[in-house]
């Protein structure tokens, strides 16, 4: 009988272990699958911003409108299991813009340098929400009704949520931020208007427009590739170059087709160095900056959702070698860049591309003789073997001279 007994006992110790244990390891479960520790190094899904913008300008005068647009995130680090649930986060890309009959276009977008670190912690040890939420970034501005000029603020913009209720994807969240915002002209240095933003309102963007954004929005990728380059003059040489490139959107798909739009290119910034060239620098031309060539696209595969896709884009660059100041290099035919297995979408993340119809030669734009021939391989849009960090351009001198 005592035999018994001390079976039944630690039988019933056992149990109790185990459930403690179970519980244990569900509690640690639930804190390492909180919403707010996303994978490192994960670019989230872009959210939409809608904003009311009050607008003060001597130049321009005084008016309010409504202001949209996209922001895409990546997770930099996370908080420790004791502590409370929490993140911080890079922002990668934006673009807003907003049409005002007194001043035509204004569109922000993500300018170059590292931001404060965007930050969202639980205000409790017990649970995910509410949570406060601090959104730091620097953006720049261009005008339709000022064309060639940037503008930039000289402070961060700072957002703010203490009651925030919905992350990955944030819904109907607002924001505050107090603080007027001064934008300086980048060339002159002078004042060239300043915004008080209000309503502010961070939402996920709705499946049937991750393929389909706002006319007008500007998506700004890095790019990465190596370069086989052949002349006359000087043989063969390989190099690596890097870009970033800017594309607005000209036009989207209907709701009874397959999820896709079209984009325009807007301004490119590439460069590479090599010791018999220089440094070689490639920009669009300036009928692609004008929508006159053919439309770059990118179209979902199938009906009922966004990805795989396929992205075809299409440019005419410009090239200038340090090698021979005061020559204009333009490409004999459209440059063709497609990938059919696209995954992401603003930003892109080291999606890989291929050059259709091969080696793409030069000519001398005064001459109309033939300079050289360049092949493209290993060619990186997005993702962290391309130039920049997402949607940053780090000199965009075309951006500001395109008016839409």
């Amino acid at each position: 009988m005592r035999n018994r007994i001390i079976e039944l006992t630690t039988a019933i110790l056992a149990c109790i272990v185990c459930i403690a244990t179970a519980q244990a390891q569900d509690g640690q479960d639930d804190v390492a699958v909180s919403a707010l520790r996303p994978p490192v190094g994960t670019v989230r899904p872009s959210c939409k911003v809608s904003m009311t913008v009050a607008f003060a300008s001597d130049k321009l005068g005084n008016s309010t409108f409504v202001a949209t647009g996209r922001a895409t995130f990546k997770t930099t680090a996370v908080t420790a299991d004791d502590d409370v649930a929490g993140n911080t986060e890079q922002i990668v890309g934006l673009s807003a813009t907003a049409t005002n009959d007194a001043i035509g276009t204004i569109t922000w977008t993500l300018a170059d340098g590292d931001a404060t670190p965007t930050t969202i912690n639980a205000n409790q040890k017990d649970a995910d929400f509410p949570a406060t939420s601090d959104i730091y970034f620097t953006p720049e501005a261009t005008i339709s009704s000022q064309p060639g000029a940037v503008y930039r603020p000289q402070t961060e913009v700072h957002l703010h949520s203490e009651n925030l209720n919905s992350f990955d994807p944030q819904t109907d969240e607002s924001y505050t931020s107090d603080e007027k915002i001064n934008f300086y002209d980048v060339k002159t240095g002078e004042l060239g208007f300043s915004i008080t933003l209000s309503d502010i309102t961070v939402n996920a963007v709705p499946d049937d427009e991750i393929l389909r954004p706002d006319i007008g929005l500007l998506f700004k990728c890095p790019a990465s590739w190596h370069t086989k380059f052949t002349s006359k003059e000087i043989g063969t040489v390989e190099f690596d170059a890097t870009a970033s490139a800017t594309f607005s959107t000209a036009s989207v798909t209907g709701q009874d087709e397959a999820a896709g739009n079209t984009q325009t290119p807007v301004a490119l910034v590439a460069s590479a160095s090599e010791a018999k060239l220089g440094t070689i620098d490639w920009q669009f031309s300036d009928n692609d900056v004008a929508g006159n060539g053919t439309a770059t696209a990118i179209t979902a595969n199938q009906h009922d959702a966004n990805f795989p896709a396929t992205s075809d884009i299409y440019f005419t660059p410009i090239a200038r070698l340090s090698a021979h100041p005061g020559v204009v290099y333009q490409a004999s035919r459209e440059v063709h860049l497609q990938n059919t297995n696209l995954n992401t979408f603003f930003p892109q993340q080291s999606e890989s591309y291929t050059i259709v119809d091969g080696p793409i030669d030069f000519i001398d734009q005064a001459t109309k003789q033939y300079a050289f021939t360049i092949e493209l391989t290993n060619f990186v849009v997005g993702g962290d073997n391309a130039a920049g960090n997402g949607n940053n351009l780090e000199d965009d001198p075309l951006l500001g001279d395109v008016t839409r």
